[in-house]
């Protein structure tokens, strides 16, 4: 004497007042210690049954009489306030197959009433989406998290969970059917079904049909994560270093200019007043005292040396530490600030551009203003050429000039230590520096540095 009616869309109407009710069947699931039974009576009616006083001492496969009520407002098939006479031994059927879509689809068959699995012996089969380790049980979800089947398994946290039982793996679970009824508020009326469980007898109705994949999508997820807090560490480290560097070079050129300026203010101030002086000192010494003279004019040339080497180091610093990172602009940068070289000077930049560490810098623009330099002044050259070659390995440097020229390989006479400079500056780089030049056909120098 159940009044239970099944709507069009699976909306459940019950009566508002407890119902006394009878049933005689047989014990599909039941649990040692549970205070719930679930029986499958001779009509073939499903029911939940709880006893009067707690206890339950009956086991799946006992053919039994229940009397209790149907409690008000249950849209589901149970009895409560159950007492139970056990009547022998009958059989339990066999648990219906069902996939976790065809869980979801009870209410949804229309003409033919309810699908209803509710109390029924069920076995459902899918893929675990999640494991939820608990103090006295286990509970599984099957199925997409948003429409997944729950399976609550009678293992606490610090037992061994079944082998292959994890995230991705293909189960199967027998168990009987159980739901929870929401219903319209201040109505009668069911509006929707919600936490579909299948509840396990004991641990061996669960199977694991397939274990899972290596790469589950929570796997990949989690390699995705860790890759992506790996590659911030880096990113991080390298802004972090690159910071570093930039205020280290920051500080290197702001050295290199006050260097700069005290060497100009001290010590090309202090050569000018010593070849003043010593130009004073010329003007005293008699007519006929020749060796003096030529000693003095000795330490004069020697002076104009080290102020012209002077000059040199400090237009190299200053244009370096105040032009542009690339070296290619760099060089165009300092040869603009030169007048002379206007109009004369003309660069050509091949190959894929690298970045030249500002150290090795200063030595290029030394090189390169020697190299012009001589061929302008010494050369009377009308047209330089110079050519910046990134290769693979090495920075080629030349310099190539139309003016009169000199014979390479007779050694360069005392006090022209031009060449000797740039051969220097190149091999401090840990490269090499050739000069290749004839009468009347101009002068080629070559800087390869390797990179």
């Amino acid at each position: 004497m159940v009044f239970v009616a099944a709507l069009s869309r699976g909306e459940v109407m019950c009566l508002t007042n407890d119902v006394p009710v009878s049933a005689e069947g047989v014990v599909v699931w039941h649990r040692p210690g549970d205070v719930h039974s679930f029986i499958v009576d001779d009509s073939g009616a499903a029911w939940r049954v709880k006893s009067a006083d707690g206890k339950l001492r009956v086991g799946a496969g006992d053919r039994v009489r229940v009397s209790g009520i149907r409690p008000k407002w249950s849209a589901r098939p149970q009895i409560d306030r159950a007492l139970v006479e056990k009547k022998g031994t009958g059989v339990v059927p066999e648990p219906v197959e069902m996939s976790v879509e065809e869980m979801y689809a009870v209410g949804e068959d229309g003409e033919e009433g309810r699908r209803d699995w509710f109390a029924r012996l069920v076995a459902v089969h899918g893929e675990v989406s999640d494991i939820n380790r608990r103090e006295t049980f286990t509970q599984l979800l099957i199925g997409p998290k948003r429409r997944a089947v729950q399976i609550p398994l009678p293992i606490g946290w610090s037992d061994p969970l079944p082998s292959g039982l994890e995230i991705g793996a293909l189960v199967r679970v027998k168990g009987v059917g159980h739901y929870d009824t929401v219903r319209n508020e201040g109505s009668v009326v069911v509006a929707r079904l919600s936490n579909f469980c299948v509840m396990p007898e004991k641990l061996s109705d669960l199977q694991v049909l397939d274990v899972a994949p290596f790469w589950t999508p929570t796997k990949i997820f989690a390699a995705c994560t860790v890759f992506a807090l790996v590659m911030l560490g880096f990113v991080a480290l390298a802004m972090r270093a690159r910071e570093r560097d930039k205020i280290a070079a920051d500080a290197a050129r702001r050295e290199r200019l006050r260097l700069t300026s005290e060497l100009h203010d001290n010590f090309q101030q202090l050569l000018a007043g010593c070849m003043f002086r010593l130009g004073a000192a010329m003007g005293k010494i008699g007519k006929d005292d020749d060796a003096a003279r030529a000693q003095l004019e000795l330490l004069r040339n020697s002076l104009n040396h080290t102020q012209s080497s002077l000059r040199s180091a400090l237009w190299g610093l200053t244009e370096e530490a105040e032009g542009p990172a690339a070296l290619s602009e760099l060089f165009k940068y300092a040869a603009s600030r030169l007048p002379q070289w206007a109009g004369k000077v003309h660069f050509t930049v091949r190959g894929r551009e690298r970045s030249v560490a500002r150290k090795c810098s200063g030595s290029l623009l030394l090189i390169l203003q020697e190299a012009v330099g001589n061929a302008l002044r010494h050369g009377g050259a009308k047209r330089v050429d110079v050519v910046v070659d990134f290769t693979e390995t090495a920075l080629v440097f030349g310099v190539k000039d139309d003016g009169c020229g000199f014979d390479s390989s007779t050694p360069p006479k005392s006090g022209h230590l031009g060449l000797m400079s740039m051969r220097q500056h190149a091999e401090g780089l840990g490269g090499t520096l050739s000069v290749t030049s004839r009468p009347g056909e101009g002068t080629t120098v070559t800087a390869r540095i390797p990179l």
